[in-house]
């Protein structure tokens, strides 16, 4: 009895404990219906370097975060003329178990022919481990 009584708390622990799963961090609707979301993978969440803002400055500076998510739009969105940085935010990766982790979650704007296109989904998530997490489109 009481060795399953032991194995209960043991797996019911490691549930509590467990990491919220594929995160989205941003999600928006597109004109044609489908769904844009950056969603970070359990293992990446967990892998990504803790953080509390009483620490001192992050553990990526908001410039290499920057140049990392320029760097990634700028290969992606290859068919316009320009990519530039139109916002950047801090966050918390809004998990309740992992209040330590955080990101950045850069929005582009792009141009073609020298006009400005307005239109959502465009940004992509920096990890303080640096690594850029783009999004992916959903039906």
């Amino acid at each position: 009895m009481r060795i399953s009584l032991i194995l209960l708390w043991l797996c019911s622990a490691s549930v509590a404990f467990a990491g919220c799963g594929e995160l989205p961090l941003a999600s928006t609707h597109r004109d044609d219906g489908s769904i844009i979301s950056v969603i970070v993978p359990e293992a990446q969440q967990l892998a990504s370097p803790r953080w509390s803002p009483e620490d001192g400055e992050p553990p990526l500076a908001l410039s290499q975060a920057i140049t990392l998510g320029l760097t990634w739009a700028r290969g992606h969105y290859t068919r316009f003329d320009e990519v530039d940085i139109d916002s950047v935010s801090l966050s918390r990766i809004g998990c309740s178990d992992l209040r330590d982790r955080w990101y950045y979650l850069v929005h582009f704007s792009l141009k073609i022919e020298g006009q400005r296109l307005f239109g959502s989904g465009n940004f992509a998530a920096v990890l303080m481990d640096g690594t850029v997490v783009p999004p992916t489109v959903r039906e």
